[in-house]
């Protein structure tokens, strides 16, 4: 199997609702490579540490709904996750953390950048 290759499948399947079936491929690579079967930080693909792998920091922003697009200077978070959630997150000026809060019946977004700035951006909704 080509882990790069099912990571893709995952994010495509997240990013088109199918949130479930995404994270059930996730699963099936984690559990070829759990620490007894193989090594968990190094992912077998044409050798030891290939690139490809590094597909999967596409699932975490598939699962923020994460679109970016330093060149029109936008950025949006649309959670395949319903309720409170936070996680890390990254684009081209900026790191940080985005959570949602549920706050008087309302869910509620933040954005806390930790490095970098995204004063010229629009975080749009």
């Amino acid at each position: 199997m080509w882990t790069g290759v099912e990571y893709e499948v995952a994010v495509n399947l997240i990013y088109s609702g199918c949130v479930e079936e995404g994270l059930t491929v996730v699963k099936s690579i984690r559990d070829r490579y759990d620490g007894y079967k193989r090594n968990p930080f190094s992912e077998i693909e044409s050798g030891h540490h290939y690139c490809r792998a590094m597909a999967s920091w596409g699932v975490l922003n598939a699962l923020l709904g994460l679109q970016s697009d330093m060149y029109r200077g936008t950025l949006s978070f649309h959670p395949a996750i319903e309720g409170e959630m936070s996680s890390f997150f990254i684009c081209g000026k900026a790191w940080g953390i985005y959570s949602q809060k549920e706050e008087n019946g309302k869910m509620c977004k933040h954005i806390d950048v930790l490095y970098g700035t995204l004063d010229d951006i629009h975080v749009q909704e």
